[in-house]
């Protein structure tokens, strides 16, 4: 099987070429023989990609034995142990939501974009806000070598969306599910000020005016 990776040396460098794309890339070793290990694996990962994360697997847990055994339960209840008081309450309802229900007893070395995309459909705003908050502290702690959703992909957050899109569903549900002009998107805002429903959104309202 031809290897899509090639080994050359400049200057005492050793680089990889990707005979596909052409793109030369330094590897940063100047001893041949760790370039020609790092070459070698590089190699192995286009030939059997479907190995790759149990590979990685083996890697981390040599590191890190207990991530073998780590869920996201296992998570949850940890940020819970460093809460105290009423914080910490408020964290042991949260972690108690249904839409987690699919992740809970999930590794976090296993789960993959689709999962946390389908809490996401499933839960609320506060297991938008919770979850990202799970995420974080388990990327924060090592024991996720990368984000499972980049920051870009989370669904906005934080009070002002939330008394926003809860008073435009309760709309949508309770007349028709045409889609509210830029006007009613205005006419909600102030409807909320003058209820006094988010106190984020009547600071912004008074600083505009």
């Amino acid at each position: 099987m031809k290897n899509r990776f090639i080994l050359f040396q400049r200057s005492g460098v050793f680089y990889c070429e990707d005979t596909t794309t052409g793109k030369q890339t330094s590897l940063r070793i100047r001893d041949k023989t760790d370039a020609v290990r790092l070459l070698h694996v590089k190699n192995e990962a286009t030939h059997q990609p479907a190995m790759n994360l149990q590979i990685a697997q083996v890697y981390l847990q040599h590191g890190d034995p207990a991530m073998a055994t780590r869920t996201w339960q296992t998570v949850m209840e940890q940020i819970v142990t460093t809460k105290h008081g009423s914080t910490q309450t408020r964290w042991q309802s949260a972690i108690k939501d249904k839409a987690l229900d699919g992740i809970r007893q999930r590794k976090p070395i296993e789960t993959l974009p689709e999962h946390f995309m389908a809490a996401l459909q499933a839960g609320t705003v506060a297991t938008n806000v919770y979850l990202r908050r799970i995420h974080h502290f388990a990327v924060a702690m090592h024991w996720l070598p990368w984000p499972v959703l980049p920051k870009l992909h989370w669904p906005p957050s934080g009070p002002r969306w939330k008394c926003i899109w809860m008073t435009l569903a309760s709309s949508w549900t309770t007349t028709s599910w045409k889609m509210p002009s830029p006007h009613g998107h205005r006419q909600k805002e102030l409807a909320l000020h003058r209820r006094g429903g988010c106190r984020s959104t009547q600071r912004d309202h008074l600083h505009r005016h």
